[in-house]
C-alpha cells in the first residue's frame, strides 16, 4: 500500500548508497582524528563490540575507504578513552545522585569460568519528573571467598564511593545464606 511505499522511502539508505549520495552532492563533513575516536568508542560501547575490533583487517579496510585521512586508533588509545568516559559518566552520576534524598539498591553475585561477580544498580524516582530511574553503579570482580562479612564490605565501599551511605534505604538480593548474613 502506498503507507508502506512511504515507510520505505524514509528508511536509512545502504552504507554504499550514502557514501554515493554525499559522493554527488558534495556534502562532505570534515571529522578530526579526535572526534572518530570518540564515535569509535561510543560505537564500540554502545554496540557492546570487543575493543579488539579496531585490529581486525575488515574494519581497517572499511575504515581506510570510508574515512582514508584518519587513522584507526590502537587498542591502548581506545582503552584510555573507555576509561575517561567511565569517570566522565561515573562523575556525572554521583554529582545528579547528589540530589535525591532516598535510593533502593539491588546487588547480586554469580560464577563464570572460575571467577565471581558482584553487581549492583540503584533506582529512585526524579523528584521533577516523578518517573523512575535505574543506573548499574558497579560489576567488579570479586576475588574474594564469598563470606557475609566480605560481601558486607564490598556493598559498603560501593555505596561509599557513589555518596550513598545513609540514603540507601533498602537493597534488594536474593536470599543465598551470605547475602541473608550480610543484612
Amino acid at each position: 500500500n502506498d503507507q508502506s511505499a512511504t515507510a520505505k522511502k524514509l528508511c536509512q539508505k545502504d552504507i554504499v548508497t550514502s557514501v554515493a549520495v554525499w559522493a554527488a552532492t558534495g556534502e562532505k563533513k570534515k571529522i578530526t582524528q579526535m572526534e572518530f575516536q570518540s564515535n569509535l568508542v561510543e560505537m564500540l560501547l554502545e554496540d557492546m563490540m570487543p575493543i579488539a575490533t579496531v585490529e581486525r583487517s575488515g574494519f581497517k579496510k572499511f575504515c581506510e575507504t570510508i574515512c582514508p585521512n584518519l587513522s584507526v586508533p590502537s587498542r591502548r588509545t581506545l582503552v584510555r578513552h573507555v576509561h575517561n568516559l567511565y569517570d566522565i559518566e561515573k562523575n556525572s552520576l554521583i554529582e545528579e545522585l547528589k540530589s535525591i534524598k532516598y535510593v533502593f539498591c539491588t546487588a547480586d553475585m554469580w560464577s563464570s569460568h572460575k571467577r565471581g561477580f558482584l553487581g549492583m544498580t540503584v533506582h529512585y524516582v526524579d523528584p521533577n519528573s516523578l518517573l523512575r530511574r535505574s543506573h548499574a553503579l558497579t560489576c567488579r570482580r570479586f576475588q574474594h571467598s564469598h563470606t557475609g562479612e566480605r560481601i558486607a564490605i564490598i556493598i559498603a565501599e560501593v555505596l561509599k564511593e557513589f555518596n550513598l551511605i545513609g540514603r540507601a534505604v533498602d537493597i534488594v538480593t536474593d536470599n543465598a545464606a551470605n547475602k541473608v548474613k550480610v543484612f
